[in-house]
């Protein structure tokens, strides 16, 4: 009877460790991860759909699927910065402040 037991709860860890480790499968399989990109990359990915026309698409996909991206401090003061230098504030958006834009 002791080794009825004994086996029994050997299965039932088993069975444990093996439903632990296919769930951890699976939310690491789930998990998306984020990314440093750097700045003049996402220019060039938004030169990328205005020459192939595609700009207008992704703006509605990115509005449909709530899309965001997260900007550091030090490189909105750089964006800022440069569109006050080339007096480009008004010019993509009626807001002065090119972060109401929408």
């Amino acid at each position: 009877m002791a080794k009825k037991a004994k086996a029994s709860r050997t299965a039932k860890a088993a069975k444990k460790t093996k439903v632990a480790k296919t769930t951890k499968k699976g939310a690491a399989a789930r998990r998306t991860g984020s990314a440093t990109v750097p700045l003049h990359k996402v220019v060039h990915f938004v030169r990328l759909l205005q020459r192939k026309k595609r700009a207008a698409k992704f703006i509605a996909h990115a509005k449909n699927n709530d899309a965001s991206i997260t900007i550091s401090g030090a490189s909105q003061r750089i964006i800022n910065n440069f569109l006050a230098q080339h007096n480009l504030q008004g010019d993509a958006c009626p807001d002065p402040d090119p972060w109401k834009c929408t």
